[in-house]
């Protein structure tokens, strides 16, 4: 299920996240750029090693590629998805497509689904006193494919 809501720009993203960056107080290194720039132009979620594969160039190694997206998902402009497999796995947090994902159990695939479609949630968190609420569902399930 496609948003209803505008979809990310790529450029734009990528624009918005290096501002962001420079707003929280951290240099704008080509390799920070790099992975920005994949995470902006390929929608998520990924693992380390999958924007490591995925950048061009490969000038950087494993371990600067932890660190940049630990610096990016302090900040906001990535958040951590969990396909139930052990694996941590990353994409850029667009402002302007909140979503969520399901994910077939067998295959992995994901689906997004619309964040709109659970406006009570957030909601309830706010009746209960929480504030800097980011509502942030994983559904599980087995594609048709797969149940085929």
């Amino acid at each position: 299920m496609k948003s209803k809501k505008s979809e990310c720009i790529p450029s734009e993203n990528l624009e918005t996240a290096l501002h962001e960056l420079k707003k929280a107080g951290l240099k704008v290194t080509p390799t920070r750029k790099m992975v920005l720039l994949h995470l902006t132009n390929a929608h998520g979620p990924f693992s380390i090693e999958e924007i490591h594969a995925g950048i061009k160039g490969k000038s950087c190694n494993l371990t600067t590629i932890y660190r940049i997206i630990s610096h990016l998902e302090a900040i906001g402009l990535v958040r951590r998805t969990d396909l139930g497999d052990g694996v941590a796995r990353y994409e850029y947090h667009c402002a302007e497509h909140p979503h969520h994902h399901l994910i077939c159990r067998e295959c992995k695939r994901i689906e997004i689904i619309d964040r709109d479609l659970f406006p009570e949630i957030e909601e309830v968190a706010k009746s209960k006193g929480f504030v800097q609420i980011n509502p942030c569902f994983e559904i599980y399930g087995v594609c048709k494919n797969c149940a085929a």
